[in-house]
Parts: C-alpha cells; structure tokens; sequence
C-alpha cells in the first residue's frame, strides 16, 4: 500500500483544498502509523500492518459515530460517519468469497495431508494473499473447504 509512504503528501494536498474532515482523518492515520512505529517490539510498516490500522480506525469511527447518534449529537455522528467513510474508501477492495473459496480450494487440492491440524497454515496463507479479507471469514471457508476435501 502506498498511504503509509504517502500520508504527508495527502495531508498536504487535504490543506492546501480546506478539505478540514480529509485533513483530520489523515492526521489521525498518520498518528496511528507514529504510535505502532515507536510501540514496544513493533514490526515494521508493511502492507498487511497498514491494513489492519485503517481496518482499526475505520472500526473506532464508526463505533464512536453510534455512540453519538445514541446520544442524540447528530452533528458529531456525521462527522466521525465521514471519517469512517474516508478511511473505508482508502482501504483496498475485499475479495468476494468466491475468489477466497477458489483460492482455498486450491490450496487445499495442492496440499496432501488435509486436516483441522493444519488449518492455521490455510488461514496464513489466505490472509497473506488477501490481507484486507475478514479473518472470520476465511476462518469459516477454511473450514468449509477442510470438511469437504477431507471426506
């Protein structure tokens, strides 16, 4: 992903349009990176990373934005609902769960010993080809896939 190279360029062009929620929002990831780089044995920024904060801070606004309209703040629901928004728009496309039940079922066919033992190394492998699925998700098609091969 290129955001994480590229976040001091967005929020300099976010300035330089008056965007104030764009700017806002991208001064929040762009914490978010500082606060995971100088965090206690933190990896370094790679793709999957930058994609679990976004994942992370597009969570918090929307739980904060609930909480708002809960307690009647319209105008702050909005706001943190735009952030939300921007944050989801910046993240890449999720694949569908055909493309996750073909690419596990290939895996599974290329695999000899097909069992629940070596699911976890499924999961790896899907969440490194697609890091933006729902983990969930893959957990359940793995499963899926594992029960049908394996009978």
């Amino acid at each position: 992903m290129i955001i994480y190279r590229n976040i001091d360029d967005l929020i300099k062009e976010a300035t330089l349009a008056r965007r104030t929620t764009v700017l806002e929002t991208y001064r929040s990831i762009k914490c978010a990176f500082q606060a995971h780089e100088t965090a206690k044995n933190a990896k370094p920024i790679d793709d999957v990373i930058e994609i679990e904060i976004l994942k992370r801070l597009a969570k918090q606004a929307l739980e904060s934005a609930e909480i708002f309209k809960e307690n009647g703040r319209m105008d702050l629901y909005e706001k943190r609902m735009a952030e939300h928004y921007i944050i989801i728009g910046m993240l890449p496309q999720e694949p569908s769960d055909k493309e996750l039940i073909d690419f596990i079922t290939s895996l599974a066919r290329a695999e000899q010993n097909v069992s629940r033992k070596n699911m976890g190394a499924f999961i790896k492998a899907t969440k490194e080809k697609y890091p933006t699925a729902d983990g969930k998700k893959i957990s359940t098609i793995v499963n899926e896939v594992i029960l049908s091969v394996s009978q």
